[in-house]
């Protein structure tokens, strides 16, 4: 496996490659179809990957991880550290269970990705915005949608944006105050982004930072929600 060692950084640019180049390494001297029957793809996805007109999800990445068990999560996802686990051989339970933690990341942005609001953000971005994600999290800070919404706009400027601090907040609130019974994490999100989606049809024209008007009539409309969840109790 030593022949597959690479240096993460793209020496022609100077910038860490696409993942799709590193699923290029990874592949070494199979065939695109080769390379696909053997982790169970198409050979046109293999081929989309390794052009960068779309990236694997996390069940794929999932998948090629079953297949290529000695690949570094980390490497694969974002060309951090080396292709290799070092410590492949002894199995030990604290790089797998590091290993599940790096796949949880990857799910946790591709369903924000998945939401209509990101639906034409560029494929061959996921892989950045997994590996600013990761980083983020790495670095021991702390994560909600506000950051997450902040690091997907980074790659994706006209997104649909509710970055604002004071809305997403107020929108947390509401799930909180609507949703009491609600214990996990994962069912608030589900709430969160009905919540998104309706003020997304309730102000269709919201398309970014919003300007002080619109930022006021969603604040409101929020604020009566809040009020009736009260009420309702």
């Amino acid at each position: 496996m030593s022949q597959f060692r690479q240096e993460n950084c793209d020496t022609r640019t100077g910038v860490l490659m696409r993942i799709g180049e590193r699923i290029r390494i990874l592949r070494g001297d199979l065939l695109q179809g080769e390379f696909a029957e053997k982790l169970g793809f198409h050979k046109n996805t293999i081929g989309r990957w390794e052009r960068g007109d779309s990236v694997p999800d996390a069940d794929n990445l999932a998948k090629i991880l079953d297949v290529y068990p000695w690949v570094n999560p980390a490497w694969l996802v974002c060309g951090a550290g080396e292709m290799e686990r070092r410590d492949f051989q002894a199995q030990s339970i604290e790089q797998n269970e590091l290993n599940k933690s790096f796949l949880v990341n990857t799910q946790i942005i591709d369903h924000y990705l998945e939401s209509d609001h990101y639906k034409d953000i560029p494929s061959k971005n996921r892989g950045l915005i997994y590996a600013k994600f990761h980083d983020h999290v790495k670095s021991g800070n702390s994560w909600n949608h506000f950051v997450i919404a902040s690091i997907i706009s980074e790659f994706y400027k006209p997104s649909f944006a509710l970055h604002d601090y004071d809305i997403a907040n107020k929108i947390r609130n509401l799930v909180d105050t609507k949703h009491k019974d609600l214990n996990s994490d994962s069912e608030k999100n589900v709430k969160y982004w009905e919540i998104f989606d309706e003020i997304d049809q309730r102000f269709c024209f919201f398309r970014a930072i919003a300007p002080n008007e619109v930022k006021k009539e969603i604040v409101s409309w929020i604020d009566s929600q809040i009020t009736e969840a009260k009420e309702a109790r």
